[in-house]
């Protein structure tokens, strides 16, 4: 078994483009992380009318929950909900 000293931590290199990491975190089934990123190209204007919705949709309902139901975040953003509806 290794070491603590002998252990490194995963290396993480950033996106400047959270549309592509959040696709990326979704297929690579990192629900928080795909949650956090696609939440945060709604915030920008990114997100398309059809699967990135869906993707932010899949992300909030498979991320995990300290709480369920847990307030605010734990739904879509409120303006990618009333996307999604029309």
């Amino acid at each position: 078994m290794p070491r603590m000293t002998d252990v490194k931590p995963p290396t993480f290199t950033p996106h400047t483009d959270p549309l592509r990491a959040g696709r990326e975190a979704l297929a690579r089934h990192a629900w928080l992380e795909a949650f956090e990123q696609l939440s945060q190209a709604d915030r920008d204007g990114d997100l398309s009318a059809g699967a990135d919705l869906e993707a932010v949709a899949l992300a909030s309902f498979r991320r995990p929950h300290s709480k369920w139901p847990m307030p605010g975040p734990s739904r879509p953003p409120a303006p990618a909900r009333q996307r999604s509806r029309a």
